[in-house]
């Protein structure tokens, strides 16, 4: 996908709370990671290369730039309790397109028999759940008892173990691999890039789809917009409408469902020869702030993009900064204004699949142009 989700920075549990590490996590994080050397040495071979508090920072500068690509997201784990910094939890070896990640922790010796890792566990399960994935791995060391008796009580099942599949120090060592799934397939519906449970369904009935819509709209936008509708339309001007519909080929038309249940939608159709016009798509208001229209919007983007459409636009509201702000993180572009007498005072958002249509619009709007645009604009 276009467009990698994240975690929350910080989230907390009933005994510890991650943070995204910190720079200023680095002093306490070295002095743990100095008192806890004979501890860890054994497991993880890391610990001779932290020999000072700028070696931990510069760990930290790196997990910043993995954090940014979605690469690897990298907490400080911190004892609720008593406020201190008792270790480390990731999720990493991260693939988005095989929906699999690997969880990953070490934690200070007198941290340990307090159920602290099992709590960051079941935090970073929630957290790979809401991020759609759908492969959690826990690997270890056959000889490190202590870890596999945290990913048997948490539920994760042996898979394999591989065979001189790491060196430390010298030595082959074999690696245990455990694993727990979530968010399994569902057939004949899409749900990559969402939370546990949600799904994204194309309904190809219209009767059936705009049923499920006519039942649900009100919850999403009731009367909290000034949405005149053109009910003063003549009986006479009316029937003339009916005979102006053009039926487009292509119409889109999205459930976002959870366990069953309608959760959002989104429909539009093809409105030119090259051209996609996204009309509609709400969230009820119960399941919102879970990246559903994002989920959505990338749906109908990578479908767009693929089938070949050269434009795909949409018209909002000014002040809708909920959509607003994900379509232009997308790559939207601004390309124009509508005051409407039904919805008021409209922006319009398009998006162009060429770069150098994108770099055309953006020297139309004042912007310098490139080689390329000047070539193109005989400047």
């Amino acid at each position: 996908m276009s467009h990698t989700p994240k975690p929350p920075e910080m989230i907390e549990g009933d005994k510890v709370i991650l943070r995204r590490k910190r720079t200023e996590h680095a002093e306490e994080t070295f002095k743990l990671i100095d008192k806890n050397r004979a501890h860890l040495r054994p497991w993880m071979p890391w610990e001779e290369a932290n020999v000072s508090v700028s070696d931990a920072k510069g760990y930290i500068e790196l997990t910043k730039k993995w954090w940014d690509t979605g690469s690897t997201f990298d907490f400080t784990m911190i004892e609720k309790s008593s406020g201190k910094i008792a270790g480390s939890f990731g999720l990493h070896s991260i693939d988005w397109f095989a929906r699999k990640v690997e969880v990953g922790y070490w934690i200070g010796e007198e941290f340990q028999g307090k159920g602290l890792v099992s709590d960051a566990l079941r935090l970073g399960e929630k957290m790979a759940c809401d991020l759609s994935f759908h492969r959690v791995g826990l690997t270890c060391d056959p000889k490190n008892k202590k870890s596999i008796a945290v990913a048997v009580r948490n539920g994760y099942t042996h898979e394999a173990t591989h065979r001189d599949d790491s060196q430390i120090r010298g030595e082959l060592r074999d690696t245990r691999v455990y694993v727990k799934f979530f968010n399994p397939k569902v057939e004949g519906e899409y749900n990559y890039n969402l939370p546990e449970g949600f799904t994204i369904k194309e309904i190809e009935n219209k009767d059936e789809f705009w049923k499920i819509i006519d039942e649900n709209i009100n919850k999403v936008f009731g009367d909290e917009d000034i949405n005149i509708f053109p009910t003063y339309y003549s009986a006479e001007e009316k029937e003339k409408l009916k005979n102006l519909f053009i039926q487009f080929p292509y119409h889109m038309r999205l459930l976002v469902l959870y366990k069953g249940q309608v959760a959002g939608w989104a429909w539009g159709y093809q409105d030119d020869h090259d051209s996609y016009y996204m009309q509609n798509s709400g969230v009820l208001p119960e399941y919102r702030s879970k990246g559903l229209y994002t989920a959505m919007l990338d749906y109908v983007m990578e479908k767009c993009i693929t089938k070949g459409y050269q434009k795909i636009w949409s018209r909002h509201n000014c002040t809708n900064s909920a959509i607003l702000i994900p379509k232009l993180k997308w790559g939207f572009q601004i390309t124009g204004t509508e005051l409407s007498d039904k919805f008021g005072a409209m922006v319009i958002l398009s998006y162009f699949p060429n770069k150098t249509r994108r770099k055309v619009i953006e020297f139309r709007a004042g912007a310098r142009p490139d080689e390329e645009i000047r070539k193109l604009a005989k400047l």
